[in-house]
């Protein structure tokens, strides 16, 4: 066998799969199109249209305006909010003035028990 020849059966051999896929594509997109999956996804995509259709320049403008003044707004509360070091910062102090408040507490109480005993 002569190569050139073999080479040519195999070119004409995928050009019949190349066009036997084409058709099996054409095929499958054609009831695909026909589908109640496909009408669904044509409405969604029309329903899309016609909202963007419907938003003119202006108003487009004010929508992208109103964004806007919600991304200022929310940066300003978050730079306002406390941080994760703010918090450990807090917790730090109220577990000190916890300790402290343990001293005062048990001189309270020793004061209250010398007073008490002195008082019978």
């Amino acid at each position: 066998m002569n190569p050139t020849l073999i080479l040519q059966a195999m070119i004409a051999l995928l050009t019949l799969v190349n066009v036997g896929c084409a058709v099996y594509v054409a095929r499958r997109t054609l009831r695909w199109r026909e589908s109640d999956e496909a009408k669904a996804f044509v409405l969604r995509v029309q329903a899309i249209e016609a909202k963007v259709g419907g938003i003119d320049e202006r108003g487009l403008s004010t929508r992208l305006g109103e964004v806007e003044d919600k991304v200022i707004a929310i940066e300003a509360r978050l730079e306002s909010m406390a941080t994760k070091a703010d918090v450990d910062s807090l917790k730090s102090d109220v577990r000190h003035m916890s300790r402290e408040l343990e001293k005062i507490d048990s001189g309270v109480t020793r004061i209250e028990s010398w007073l008490m005993e002195r008082g019978k």
